[in-house]
């Protein structure tokens, strides 16, 4: 695909933006949010981890406990404290018959629920990660436009503004690696997506397809792995990625809107980088090639639901 020079009917609106992890406002209010922020993560990631720890598992015919494996050490005791304490109680006599019955039973029930406790596991998947450092101050915005071809074909383009020329090529190589090495990425393995606060502000974000069968591959052989050791463990699925998410406005002479109403869903799009001149104007970096990416997002925060990442993602800024 051969892109024209931009012409007067290419549009594109630079629109700044801040940094999502920091709120407006003044230096203590700053602290006070950030402190709310930290606490929410903190116990997001609490009751996570207390669910991957315990939980009911209601797959099968029967229900049963599954605990993390870290705790098979302590049931392993509890079981031999059980048949220890059922042997013992046989030596001992009892005032009534009844109570050795309930006693008999209390053993019984509680070696029959020890004894149907599973065990879970950790799988992570990490997806590449920066090796660089990540400076969002240097991250302006995004620009939203379309271009046209030799041949007149309107073409959607999308992509980052930037204040550095190697901060783009790092950010460049980054979302390259999340790819694996394609420009094209028609296995969508990179999404983009654009959640609307208002019709005032919207929050960017870039990130790797947790989807992708990639992903799926990777858990599968772990659990084959395992069954050479245990038939019954549960697999917890981890995943870890970083998320490129910038909170923007939409000026006044934004092309958003009408890049909102124009884009067509699974329609393909030039994702690139831009760069301020010296004298305050945007060019396109030409020695970075463009990504040409077949996902896009666009949604309003109340449009959410828990299947979407940006619900979490939101949801732990405090929005």
């Amino acid at each position: 695909m051969t892109e024209a020079a931009p012409s007067s009917n290419q549009h594109m609106n630079n629109e700044g933006g801040q940094n999502i992890s920091v709120a407006a406002g003044s230096r203590g209010g700053e602290m006070m949010h950030n402190r709310k922020l930290k606490f929410r993560s903190q116990m997001i990631l609490w009751r996570n981890r207390l669910r991957f720890d315990i939980r009911l598992d209601e797959s099968g015919r029967r229900r049963r406990v599954i605990l993390h494996e870290r705790f098979k050490t302590i049931v392993r005791w509890v079981k031999l404290s059980l048949t220890l304490g059922g042997l013992l109680l046989s030596f001992i006599t009892f005032s009534s018959v009844w109570v050795s019955f309930l006693v008999g039973v209390v053993v019984w029930l509680a070696t029959t629920v020890v004894e149907k406790i599973g065990f879970s596991y950790d799988s992570v998947f990490v997806y590449p990660l920066p090796q660089f450092e990540i400076k969002p101050e240097l991250w302006l915005g995004t620009y939203f436009g379309y271009g046209e071809t030799a041949d007149g074909m309107q073409i959607p383009r999308i992509g980052l503004i930037v204040k550095d020329r190697q901060y783009a090529f790092d950010l460049h190589g980054l979302i390259l690696s999340w790819t694996n090495g394609e420009l094209n990425d028609e296995e969508k393995r990179v999404c983009v997506s654009v959640i609307m606060l208002s019709e005032s502000e919207y929050i960017f974000f870039c990130y790797p397809n947790i989807r992708h069968s990639s992903t799926t591959w990777f858990f599968e052989q772990k659990e084959i792995e395992r069954r050479n050791t245990s038939l019954t463990d549960v697999q917890n699925k981890y995943l870890s990625s970083l998320v490129l998410g910038k909170r923007c406005q939409v000026s006044a002479h934004s092309y958003f809107p009408t890049f909102h109403s124009r884009y067509q869903d699974g329609v393909p799009y030039l994702f690139g980088f831009t760069l301020f001149d010296k004298h305050g104007n945007p060019h396109q970096l030409s020695e970075l090639p463009q990504f040409v990416f077949h996902t896009l997002k666009i949604k309003h925060l109340s449009d959410l639901n828990e299947s979407d990442i940006e619900y979490d993602l939101i949801r732990v800024m405090g929005i």
